[in-house]
């Protein structure tokens, strides 16, 4: 596969990438918005940028006729300050600056912070904050769009555009969907037909609300996290087992090993416990990946997951998901987003399922969540993501919902699948232990290496969330540049409507149409 451009709607400041425009104009001036991240504003400040505006001459930093340039060296997502605000300019204007961040980062390598296939750069939507262009963000689109496909397919690098508004997100969205129409770009290219109608089928079951993901460690590593064996790795160091007993450990089944670190840790005198070291090793990661970012995309209300770790949850509340509710810790009756931690979370280390023990009592302590996960899995269609299919906990609810569902004689009728597994490889023999319960999704093809697995699962996440998206765009004036000639009558006539609606506003029904049209972009 070629380069990708992805789309997100999440918090630019919180994803894990190579290198990141961050939006100045030629008197350093770095808008509100970019200092509530402390450790970026003390950068900002050691660089001499201004979070108030200021008259000054043409920045220092910015000579050469350069419009773009590393923040600092420091390690991590690295930020380039882009000259990008302005006024009175057109969108080739504000494009042309990302071409130019483009450049400047793959200039520098790019420093590879993740273990990727190929760099990652991300940008915010240029010019449509205080960058001058925010009453025709349609227009910037238009114009970003097409460039970023061009950049990555040429460029051979994958791009992410991070909108921070849900407006954008479905506008980006739409543009996208007309330049695959055109035929002037493939942009799932590395997918083939079968793959594709599998992803329309899945969003088809999201936007019915029939889909529920399931979400394992293979996330989380590709924001940096260790899988779980490299985590009993560190856990081992921790309690100062030497590479001797990491040696021998590789005869140890997994459970027996956590066992005997957990062990060992309770035995050194006031030593944190093993969910305490968990906390410290996973807390120090504080970006979340793109698969966490297009997933939390999705119009999907429940979640459930194996990890400890809190990224999920920082994606989702850039996605514009903040009140997403962790189970059991903050149990919901009203129907919003709910994220079930099956294995505990590392904001209550004291949860934490890792050790044979904890794993022989799980359904003793926690039956009420096994209950959740057994009733998701009889009820609607679960998405595997990450996820190996070795954890025993999971094993036995899967069981229990298949002697449920299934009987125990051999007439009963076969039923429906219990959902669908993406996966990075296409793994012919665990496939085939599981074909009866999960169709396989590789959209990497049969004999993918994992870097090209992993990357293809990012890939078709994106084509889901694409397919997935709203219109929220559509009565927004600032959009009008991306609406094809059917959308454009659609809307008039939409407002034509609005605008006799005295007529009707008593009817009962006005509020259902109300909504409608706040879903389609309606500003009041």
């Amino acid at each position: 596969m070629a380069g990708h451009l992805f789309v997100v709607r999440g918090d630019l400041l919180r994803l894990a990438c190579d290198a990141w425009l961050l939006p100045t104009d030629k008197a350093l001036h770095v808008t509100d918005g970019w200092w509530h991240d402390a450790a970026l504003a003390e950068r900002l400040r050691a660089r001499g940028a201004a979070q108030k505006w200021r008259s000054r001459p043409w920045a220092k930093v910015f000579t050469g006729g350069r419009r773009a340039v590393p923040l600092d060296a420091a390690p991590g997502p690295r930020p380039y300050l882009t000259q990008i605000g302005a006024s009175g300019e057109g969108a080739d204007w504000y494009v042309s600056g990302v071409v130019e961040f483009i450049d400047a980062a793959l200039a520098d390598g790019p420093v590879r912070w993740l273990a990727r296939q190929r760099p990652l750069l991300a940008l915010p939507v240029v010019g449509t904050g205080w960058g001058g262009a925010g009453h025709v963000a349609g227009a910037i689109l238009d114009h970003l769009v097409p460039q970023l496909a061009h950049q990555a397919a040429t460029r051979d690098i994958d791009l992410v555009l991070v909108c921070r508004e849900a407006a954008h997100f479905a506008a980006a969205q739409a543009t996208r969907r007309q330049l695959q129409s055109s035929g002037a770009f493939d942009l799932w290219h590395g997918l083939d037909a079968a793959t594709r109608a599998q992803a329309e089928l899945l969003a088809k079951d999201a936007l019915q609300h029939h889909l529920v993901l399931f979400l394992g460690a293979g996330v989380s590593m590709g924001a940096g996290l260790p899988s779980w064996r490299k985590l009993l790795d560190e856990l081992a160091r921790a309690a100062g087992l030497s590479e001797a007993d990491l040696q021998a450990f590789e005869s140890v089944d997994l459970l027996d090993r956590a066992q005997l670190i957990a062990e060992r840790l309770r035995r050194s005198d006031g030593a944190p416990g093993v969910g305490q070291h968990i906390r410290t090793l996973l807390e120090r990661h504080r970006h979340h990946g793109l698969a966490h970012a297009l997933l939390a995309c999705l119009p999907v209300e429940e979640t459930i997951t194996t990890n400890y770790d809190t990224l999920f949850e920082l994606a989702s509340a850039g996605a514009g998901h903040e009140s997403v509710r962790v189970l059991p810790y903050a149990p919901t009756r009203n129907g919003t987003r709910w994220l079930l931690k099956m294995h505990g979370c590392v904001e209550h280390p004291e949860d934490i399922v890792l050790t044979r023990e904890d794993y022989m009592r799980y359904v003793e302590r926690n039956a009420a969540l096994a209950g959740i996960v057994q009733a998701m899995l009889i009820t609607k269609r679960m998405l595997f993501v990450g996820f190996s299919f070795s954890d025993d906990n999971f094993l036995r609810i899967v069981d229990a919902v298949r002697r449920a569902v299934r009987g125990w004689g051999n007439q009963a009728p076969e039923p429906e699948q219990l959902g669908y597994a993406l996966m990075p490889n296409a793994h012919p023999l665990l496939r085939t232990l599981w074909e009866k319960d999960l169709p396989w999704i590789c959209p990497a093809g049969p004999n993918a290496e994992m870097p090209d697995g992993a990357r293809s699962v990012e890939i078709f996440l994106d084509l889901l969330t694409h397919l997935a998206a709203s219109h929220g765009h559509l009565m927004d004036s600032r959009f009008d540049e991306v609406l094809s000639p059917p959308e454009r009558r659609l809307r008039d006539a939409l407002f034509q409507l609005v605008d006799g609606a005295d007529a009707y506003r008593d009817a009962p029904e006005w509020r259902a149409v109300e909504v409608l049209l706040t879903q389609l972009g309606l500003r009041r």
